[in-house]
């Protein structure tokens, strides 16, 4: 592992942060994942991933190397934070490199000591130096850090809760207009490739099929997820949703995961509707940008305050080459790295 190495001294007690590309991954890396999120994962508000999935995010990524800040005592990890690397659409057409700023840990002993903003600090004078585009999408737990750090939110994704019954009888007469194909692994992959041509359109993740593969079957279970085509019959590009079924305090959900296309803005919760119902979900819950919509339009925002993931943009203080390429930007739930 090729890492430059900061000494930090915490309060109450030693440690050591280590910043820099994460070439080889260390499995005290994934017991530090399990001591930090198993409280979340065991009442249902966090996804348990494998020792090998957490690998593939850091060695399988299209992208390239992360550059990872890891504080370390007595050979265990005792926090991190990453930089996750992104292929990034440019508006202008072309495809550029951006870091995502994701899998912030520290270990339930630890917190509350500081130890989380010198890891952020580490990792943002690191990334400052490369000269690449950097954005984070911080869960609410983190969010503080970021702020007391002076990131600049540049703008805030909404979560939407749709009720499916309503929202598949009122799209009755747009499926009699379009085609909903389940894929396999293989199809949706081709069909990631063919909807992400480099063309002008505002700053998104580029879904190819190197992504789609990486991120929903080697650091996810692909079989906990379906992939849906939606085409229209008046000849517009087809899209792509990817959404699983999950149970959320015993209500059966359906989570909108990913979505694909050429760049288009409009997401056709509808048709996905019908398949949720299939499988026995009661409600639908996706974030999507308020740039852009959902068809039929009875998607319910959730107020921020009240929203357990709150998808706030932020980019690091000072970074005009990272506001610039994301101020005019396309994002929705499943576009956040890291565990």
């Amino acid at each position: 592992m090729r890492f430059a190495i900061i000494q930090a001294r915490e309060e109450n007690f030693d440690t050591e942060i280590e910043t820099g590309f994460y070439q080889c991954f260390e499995r005290p890396h994934h017991d530090l994942f399990l001591r930090t999120w198993q409280m979340h994962i065991n009442s249902g508000t966090g996804q348990h991933i494998t020792e090998e999935q957490l690998r593939c995010l850091y060695e399988r990524n299209p992208a390239g190397e992360s550059v990872v800040a890891a504080a370390r005592q007595s050979g265990e990890w005792i926090g991190s934070v990453a930089a996750i690397p992104t292929k990034i659409h440019a508006p202008e057409g072309g495809v550029t490199k951006a870091f995502q700023i994701g899998d912030f840990m520290v270990d339930p002993r630890f917190q509350g000591r500081g130890l989380g903003g010198r890891l952020l600090a580490a990792l943002t004078r690191f990334l400052k130096s490369s000269e690449i585009p950097v954005y984070t999408f911080p869960n609410h737990r983190s969010i503080p850090i970021f702020l007391k750090q002076l990131y600049s939110e540049l703008g805030y994704i909404p979560v939407c809760v749709v009720p499916l019954l309503p929202a598949a009888l009122a799209s009755v007469g747009l499926l009699k207009r379009s085609s909903v194909r389940v894929l396999n692994l293989e199809e949706a992959s081709a069909l990631a490739d063919e909807l992400t041509k480099p063309l002008p359109r505002p700053a998104a993740i580029v879904k190819s099929s190197e992504y789609i593969q990486w991120r929903w079957s080697l650091i996810r279970n692909v079989a906990d997820y379906r992939f849906l085509r939606i085409e229209s019959s008046d000849g517009a590009p087809p899209v792509m949703v990817v959404w699983r079924r999950f149970k959320y305090q015993r209500v059966p959900l359906q989570l909108i995961a990913d979505f694909v296309s050429s760049g288009s803005d409009v997401i056709p919760l509808g048709a996905v509707a019908f398949d949720g119902v299939r499988k026995g979900a009661w409600m639908s819950v996706c974030n999507i940008e308020p740039k852009m919509r959902a068809s039929p339009p009875l998607a319910i925002r959730v107020p921020m305050k009240q929203d357990p993931r709150q998808a706030r943009l932020l980019v690091p203080p000072g970074d005009t080459r990272s506001s610039n390429l994301f101020a005019n930007s396309r994002f929705v739930m499943g576009d956040w790295m890291g565990v």
